[in-house]
């Protein structure tokens, strides 16, 4: 049996790859072998399937539109402080730091 992990595939040979397909699978991967057009026709129509508008272009109550992308959750904004308790921190520390210098003349 195959890993299923990068270097279990990387060591099974070209049978044991095979095998995991399903016949239906397998005839239209060697079908792609024998004609490369068929491979760049294949991957186009798989483009095309990709491309769609813009998710805030597309009409919001159109069934047939991709649905949006979920709203993100926004952290709330931590509670603002006391405004008279900051003034009176900064205003020790003013006095503090005059403190400092007056004596250190």
């Amino acid at each position: 049996m195959i890993e299923t992990t990068a270097d279990g595939v990387d060591a099974a040979d070209a049978e044991e790859l095979l095998a995991l397909l399903s016949p239906e699978q397998r005839d239209e991967f060697l079908a792609v072998i024998r004609d490369p057009t068929r491979a760049s026709v294949m991957l186009a129509a798989e483009e095309a399937e990709l491309v769609r508008p813009p998710w805030w272009t597309v009409d919001a109550f159109d069934a047939s539109a991709p649905p949006r992308p979920a709203l993100l959750d926004v952290a709330t904004l931590p509670p603002v402080p006391d405004v008279a308790a900051v003034r009176l921190l900064f205003n020790v520390a003013a006095v503090l730091c005059a403190r400092r210098c007056l004596n250190a003349r």
